[in-house]
């Protein structure tokens, strides 16, 4: 349902072809293919007895290890998943990112703006080698 939905709503400029939607979906055909998406979503961790919810608390407080590496976000505004909300609380992290924000993309952003977003990991990428 996740998948189905998903390419369905996910992408906003232009939506997804029915050949786009199926080969998105085609990953999950069976349940035994679908119960790796079903233990993510249980999996968010919310709560402090959420199984994740210790690594994830973790991971935050390590970010400030990561305040001079480069970074740089390309976000739909038009996300289900990931609002504008949460990219305020990612800024407050990596206030330095260079992010780029496209109003009318939504989750798939890739799908949405790919050469925009393309273009502008390009040039990140050639402004910070490695």
């Amino acid at each position: 349902a996740f998948a189905f939905t998903a390419a369905h709503v996910a992408a906003k400029r232009p939506k997804m072809t029915p050949a786009m939607r199926r080969a998105y979906c085609a990953p999950y055909h069976s349940w035994s293919s679908r119960v790796a998406t079903l233990r993510f979503v249980q999996d968010i961790p919310l709560r402090p007895q959420d199984p994740s919810y210790a690594t994830v608390s973790e991971t935050q407080a390590a970010l400030p290890l990561f305040r001079n590496t480069p970074t740089m976000f390309a976000w739909g505004m038009r996300d289900f998943v990931f609002s504008p909300k949460v990219l305020q609380h990612w800024r407050q992290h990596w206030p330095h990112a260079d992010v780029h924000t496209f109003a009318d993309c939504g989750h798939y952003v890739l799908e949405d703006a790919a050469e925009d977003v393309c273009g502008l990991v390009k040039t990140f990428l050639a402004q910070h080698p490695v």
